[in-house]
C-alpha cells in the first residue's frame, strides 16, 4: 500500500488542477512527453469534452502537438507527438479544459460538442472537409469563441483542430454564420482516418463563479509564426496565469496551430502565443498574421498578503532595460501576491505571479529585465521595460484583487482596488494622475500634497519613514543622499516629520537604519605581588582589568560611541588608573579582554573616556559591530 501512495503522490505532484463547477475544470499537465500519459480527473463526466494547448517553451524545440485518446468518466490519456508520428524528444506542459458535454450558462454561456470528422484538410485542400454543426449549437452568441482538439487516435499519424465560418476558411465563427469544424494536416497532403472532434463555443466576456476569475476572448490578427519574432501576446485585463487557446479559421493556408509561448506563457496580464507549422517537408515556421481564441483562468486566493509601498528609486542612471528603477513594498501580513497589480496609471502594468510572502518580508519591484527570484524574505521582479517612472512626477498604484468590487484602471474596469498610493513631484504636478476610483467606495486617500522630488540626484531614492508604516501621507517620505544604489544610503532628514534621526534607504532592507546598544562589563585580575600571574588575588598593589563589550544589534550605524566609567565612589577610591583603549572587531567573536594593546583611552579627574568612535550595524557589517574596551588599575 505504501507503494501505491507514494504512486498517487507523484502522479497530483505533476499536476495542476481546479473545479470550476461540476462540469467543467481545467488542467495544467506537467512535463508530458511521447509516451502516453494518464489524466486523472476531479469530476465525474458522463461525456466529457477535452481541448488541450501545448506550451512551447521557444523555437529550439521541435514543432508538436497534443494527440489525445481513451476519454473516460474519471480520466483521459495525453501524449506530444511531432509530425508525423515522431518523438519530439522533449516534455511539455500541457494546458486542458475538461467540460461535460452539453449547453450551459455558467460559468459563461457556453457549450461543448463532439464530432465525427469524415475529411482532413490539408495545405492544398481547405474547401469542403470539414464538418457543418450550426445545426448542433443550441445557443445564440453575439462574440463567441471556438476552441477544440482532436480527441481519439484512430490514426496514429497527426492531424488537427480547425474551425471557420464554413464558406470562408479565413473567417472566424462570428454567431451570424455557419461554424465548421474538423481537422488538418498542415502541410502533409495524405489522408487520415475518421477521428472524432471536440470544440467549446463560447460567449466571449469576463467573470467570477466560485472565486476563479476568467476570461474568454477572440484576438486580434496578430499572432505570427515560431520562425517569425515570438513571442506574440495578447494583453488580459487580469494577472492570470493559465489558457487554453485555439487558432480560429486558416488565414495562412499552411494549416499551422497556436501554442502558448514561453517559460512563462500566462503571466503578468499578458498571454504569449505564436503559431507553429510542421517542417517534414523542409520548409520553415514561419507564418503570416492569424487569430487565436482563448479562455483565461485565474484563482482568486482568498488568503492573500497585505502590503504597502516602502521605496521608490525613480532617478535611474540609464534608459535601457538596466535594473535601477524599483519600488519596494513591505509586507504586513502574511499570505500569496497573486493578482496584486502596480501602475503608473499610464498604461504600464505589473499582475504578481501566484507566491508566497510572510510579514516582515520585502518585494523588489525591478522595471528591466531580470529572473524573479526568493532569498532570505527578499523577493524580486521585473516588469521587462525600460524605465517608466517620471523624474519630473508620477503615481504609483497598489492594488488588491476583489472579487465583489471593480476599478476603472487605464481605461478598463478590473476586479482590483486600491490599496496603496505615492505620488511625488519635481517640476509640475500635472505629471500625477489622482487615486482611482472603486466602483462601490473610495479605498485609500493621500494627504499633505505630493512628495517632493525636487533635486533628486541619479540613483537617489524616496523611502517610507519609519519603515512600513504608511499614514498616506507625504510626510511619511524621505529623500536619500547618497549617488550610490542600490546598497545602504544615508537619508536626508531635513524633509517630512522625522527629523533629526538617520534612516538607510536601500533595496530589500529596512528604511529604518536605528542602532541597538547592548554593553556588559566584567573584570579579569593580571597579577599581585605575591602570586604574580598564577591564580592572582584581588589584593594590595594587584593589577586589573575592567572589560567592556559593546554591541551594535540594530539596522543603522552607532556613532560617536564613548564609554565613561568613573574610578571613585562605589568603592573605586582606591583604585589608581593605569591606561585604558579598546579594538573593533566582528561580533561573532569573542573578546579578549587581557590582549587589547591600545591605549587612547584618557582620564580626567578620575573620569575615565575610551572614544569607540562609530560602530556598524551587525546586521550590514558584523565585521564592524562590536568594540571590546578596557581600563586597567591597580589596587592600592
Amino acid at each position: 500500500m505504501r507503494a501505491i501512495f507514494l504512486l498517487l503522490g507523484l502522479l497530483f505532484s505533476l499536476l495542476e488542477a481546479r473545479v470550476v463547477t461540476n462540469h467543467l475544470e481545467y488542467i495544467k499537465v506537467k512535463n508530458v512527453g511521447y509516451n502516453w500519459q494518464s489524466v486523472p480527473l476531479s469530476n465525474s463526466y458522463s461525456d466529457a469534452i477535452v481541448v488541450c494547448t501545448n506550451n512551447l517553451v521557444d523555437k529550439s524545440k521541435k514543432e508538436a502537438l497534443v494527440r489525445i485518446k481513451d476519454i473516460q468518466s474519471k480520466s483521459f490519456k495525453i501524449k506530444l507527438q511531432s509530425p508525423i508520428d515522431e518523438n519530439p524528444g522533449y516534455s511539455a506542459d500541457i494546458y486542458c479544459i475538461i467540460s461535460e458535454e452539453g449547453s450551459f450558462s455558467v460559468p459563461f454561456k457556453y457549450e461543448a460538442h463532439k464530432v465525427l470528422s469524415t475529411k482532413t484538410a490539408n495545405k492544398s485542400n481547405w474547401e469542403n472537409v470539414s464538418e457543418d454543426v450550426t445545426d448542433d449549437l443550441e445557443n445564440i452568441y453575439t462574440n463567441p469563441v471556438v476552441l477544440g482538439q482532436v480527441m481519439s487516435y484512430n490514426d496514429v499519424n497527426f492531424s488537427l483542430f480547425w474551425s471557420s465560418e464554413c464558406d470562408n476558411r479565413k473567417n472566424p465563427f462570428n454567431g451570424n454564420n455557419r461554424l465548421c469544424v474538423g481537422k488538418h494536416t498542415s502541410k502533409h497532403i495524405s489522408s487520415r482516418k475518421s477521428e472524432i472532434v471536440g470544440y467549446f463555443v463560447i460567449e466571449s466576456g469576463e467573470t467570477i463563479y466560485n472565486n476563479i476569475k476568467m476570461e474568454v476572448k477572440l484576438g486580434s490578427n496578430k499572432i505570427q509564426g515560431v520562425d517569425n519574432a515570438p513571442p506574440y501576446y495578447y494583453n488580459l485585463n487580469y494577472g492570470y496565469e493559465f489558457a487554453v487557446a485555439t487558432k480560429e479559421a486558416e488565414n495562412g493556408g499552411h494549416g499551422g496551430w497556436g501554442v502558448l509561448y514561453g517559460l512563462n506563457p500566462v503571466s503578468n496580464g499578458r498571454i504569449n502565443l505564436a503559431i507553429d507549422e510542421s517542417t517534414n517537408d523542409g520548409s520553415d515556421r514561419t507564418h503570416i498574421k492569424e487569430q487565436v481564441g482563448y479562455w483565461t483562468f485565474s484563482y482568486m486566493d482568498e488568503d492573500l498578503a497585505d502590503m504597502v509601498i516602502n521605496e521608490l528609486l525613480f532617478a535611474q542612471l540609464h534608459s535601457d532595460k538596466t535594473n535601477e528603477e524599483f519600488v519596494e513594498f513591505y509586507v504586513t501580513k502574511s499570505g500569496n501576491l497573486q493578482n496584486y497589480l502596480v501602475t503608473d496609471q499610464e498604461k504600464h502594468e505589473y499582475w504578481f505571479p501566484n507566491h508566497n510572502v510572510k510579514k516582515g518580508d520585502y518585494i523588489l519591484l525591478f522595471t528591466g529585465v531580470g529572473t524573479n527570484s526568493s532569498s532570505n524574505g527578499v523577493h524580486k521582479f521585473y516588469m521587462g521595460l525600460t524605465p517608466i517612472w517620471n523624474d519630473k512626477g508620477d503615481d504609483v498604484v497598489l492594488l488588491k484583487p476583489s472579487s465583489t468590487d471593480t476599478t476603472k484602471v487605464d481605461g478598463k474596469t478590473l476586479n482590483v482596488v486600491p490599496v496603496d498610493y505615492i505620488a511625488y513631484y519635481a517640476g509640475s504636478s500635472s505629471a500625477i494622475d489622482p487615486i482611482p476610483q472603486t466602483t462601490q467606495n473610495p479605498t485609500i486617500s493621500w494627504n499633505d500634497g505630493n512628495i517632493n522630488g525636487k533635486n533628486i540626484k541619479k540613483l537617489q531614492s524616496l523611502s517610507l519613514t519609519p519603515n512600513g508604516k504608511d499614514t498616506d501621507s507625504a510626510k511619511d517620505w524621505e529623500k536619500t543622499t547618497s549617488d550610490t544604489a542600490p546598497g545602504p544610503i544615508t537619508v536626508d532628514t531635513n524633509d517630512g516629520i522625522v527629523n533629526g534621526t538617520p534612516f538607510i534607504c536601500s533595496d530589500g532592507k529596512n528604511n529604518n537604519a536605528m542602532p541597538k546598544m547592548y554593553i556588559t562589563k566584567s573584570s579579569l585580575i593580571i597579577s599581585d605581588p605575591v602570586n604574580e600571574t598564577t591564580n592572582p588575588k584581588r589584593i594590595p598593589g594587584a593589577i586589573l582589568r575592567y572589560c567592556f563589550v559593546v554591541d551594535n544589534k540594530g539596522d543603522g550605524e552607532a556613532t560617536d560611541v564613548k564609554i565613561k566609567d568613573l574610578l571613585s565612589n562605589d568603592g573605586k577610591d582606591n583604585l589608581i588608573y593605569k591606561k585604558s583603549g579598546k579594538i573593533i572587531q566582528n561580533i561573532n567573536s569573542d573578546c579578549n579582554c587581557q590582549a587589547i594593546t591600545d591605549t587612547s583611552g584618557t582620564i580626567d579627574n578620575k573620569e575615565v573616556t575610551i572614544d569607540i568612535g562609530t560602530l556598524k550595524p551587525s546586521s550590514l557589517a558584523p565585521q564592524n559591530a562590536r568594540a571590546c574596551a578596557y581600563i586597567e588599575i591597580e589596587i592600592e
